[in-house]
C-alpha cells in the first residue's frame, strides 16, 4: 500500500482555493498516475477536487489512486468507453467554477493553476486559459517546447493550425463546457482539437505565458503509439467529419485542405488497390461530409492539380525549415534548444520525470 500526503505550500491564496476542479481520465495508468497526482497535490493553489475517472483499467490503477491519502481525490469508475466519455463524467461530477484537465501520464508545474486563475481574474471575458508545454522523455530529456501566443477570438487561427494548448494545458469555465456539451464521445481521435474548435466558435481564449505543463512521452500510451493504416484511415475520416461539423466551408483554410489531400494520397500509396480505395473514400465522403468533399476533391483534375502544387509547397517549406534549423543550430553552438529552454522546462519537473515510476 502506498500512502501519499504531500505538504501543500503555505502561499495558497484563499480567494483562489477550491476555484478549480481537476479531471484526470486514466486507463491502465498504474506506472504514472501517482506522479501525476503528486504534481496536482503540490499546486500552490489547492483545487476543489481531483476527480480521477478510471476508464476500465485492468492493472493496479484503482488501487493506487484509492490508497493516496488525500480528501481532495474522488475516484469515479466506468466501463472502458474512452477518454472523451471519462472526461465528460468528470465534468458532470465537478462543482467548481473552473475545470482543468490532466492526462494520467503528464505533470504540472506547481504554479500552473495559480497562474491560470490569475489570468482569469484579470480577464473576466475569457472562458479558456491555456499555457505552454514542454514535451519530455521519461528520462527527463527535452523533446519539444510549445509556447502560447493566441488570445481572444482564435477560431480562424486554430483552423490554420495555431496552438492553443492540449488536454493537459487548458482550464475552462465549467459553464462554457456545459453549454457546448463537453467532449464529443463519437470521436476516437482529435477530440481535443474538436473541443477547442467548438469552444473557440463561441468563447474567448487567453493564456498564461510560462511553460506550465509537462507532456511525458509514453510508448505504452494508446494515443502515442505508431498508428496502423486502418487507424490512420479512421483518424482521417473523423477529422473530415469534425471540419464538416465545426467549420463554415467558406472559411476552411487552404492549408487544412492541402493537408487532408496529402493524407488521402499518403494512405492510398500504402495500399495495393490505392486508386480504387480513393474512389470509394470519395463516394463515402460525398455522403457523410458533402460540403468538405466539394472543397477537398471537387473533381479528379482539380484534386490532382492541388496534389502537385502541394508537393512543390511542401518541398519548399522543408528546405526553408532545414536552412533555418541549420542557421539557428550554428548560432547556438549546436545546442538543440535556445539558452532559456531548460529554465522554461523547469529543472524540478525534469527531476520528477527521472524518478522511478510506481509499480
Amino acid at each position: 500500500m502506498h500512502n501519499s500526503s504531500p505538504n501543500l505550500p503555505s502561499n495558497d491564496a484563499p480567494s483562489l482555493r477550491g476555484a478549480v476542479d481537476v479531471v484526470i481520465p486514466v486507463r491502465n495508468g498504474a506506472r504514472t498516475i501517482l506522479q501525476t497526482l503528486t504534481s496536482v497535490l503540490g499546486q500552490t493553489v489547492t483545487p476543489g477536487r481531483i476527480i480521477v475517472v478510471d476508464d476500465g483499467s485492468t492493472d493496479d490503477t484503482v488501487r493506487i489512486v484509492a490508497n493516496v491519502d488525500s480528501d481532495l481525490i474522488e475516484l469515479v469508475t466506468t466501463p472502458p468507453v474512452g477518454a472523451s466519455h471519462a472526461r465528460n463524467r468528470g465534468i458532470e461530477a465537478s462543482r467548481a467554477e473552473f475545470i482543468a484537465f490532466l492526462d494520467a501520464d503528464d505533470r504540472w508545474h506547481p504554479d500552473k493553476l495559480h497562474r491560470q486563475l490569475e489570468v482569469f481574474a484579470g480577464d473576466p471575458d475569457a472562458s479558456v486559459v491555456y499555457c505552454g508545454y514542454a514535451m519530455l522523455r521519461p528520462s527527463g530529456a527535452m523533446v519539444e517546447i510549445r509556447s502560447p501566443c493566441l488570445r481572444g477570438l482564435v477560431f480562424d487561427e486554430l483552423l490554420k493550425g495555431g496552438f492553443a494548448g492540449n488536454s493537459s494545458c487548458i482550464v475552462v469555465k465549467r459553464e462554457a463546457l456545459r453549454q457546448i456539451g463537453g467532449y464529443d464521445e463519437s470521436l476516437g481521435f482529435a477530440e481535443d482539437t474538436d473541443l477547442h474548435l467548438h469552444l473557440a466558435q463561441q468563447y474567448r481564449f487567453n493564456f498564461a505565458e510560462e511553460i506550465l505543463a509537462y507532456v511525458i512521452e509514453n510508448p505504452d500510451s494508446v494515443t502515442r503509439r505508431p498508428a496502423s493504416t486502418k487507424t490512420q484511415e479512421e483518424f482521417l475520416l473523423q477529422n473530415i467529419s469534425m471540419y464538416e461539423k465545426r467549420c463554415p466551408q467558406s472559411r476552411l483554410p487552404h492549408r487544412v485542405l492541402q493537408n487532408l489531400r496529402k493524407r488521402i494520397l499518403h494512405l492510398a500509396l500504402r495500399r495495393i488497390d490505392g486508386w480504387r480505395w480513393m474512389l470509394r473514400l470519395r463516394m463515402q465522403l460525398q455522403g457523410s461530409s458533402p460540403l468538405s468533399m466539394r472543397k477537398i476533391w471537387p473533381n479528379h483534375a482539380v484534386f490532382a492539380g492541388w496534389i502537385a502544387i502541394g508537393t512543390i509547397e511542401y518541398t519548399n517549406r522543408w528546405l526553408i525549415r532545414c536552412a533555418k534549423s541549420a542557421i539557428a543550430s550554428t548560432r547556438r553552438g549546436g545546442r538543440a534548444f535556445p539558452d532559456n529552454s531548460e529554465s522554461q522546462a523547469d529543472t524540478a519537473m525534469c527531476e520528477l520525470a527521472r524518478a522511478p515510476a510506481n509499480s
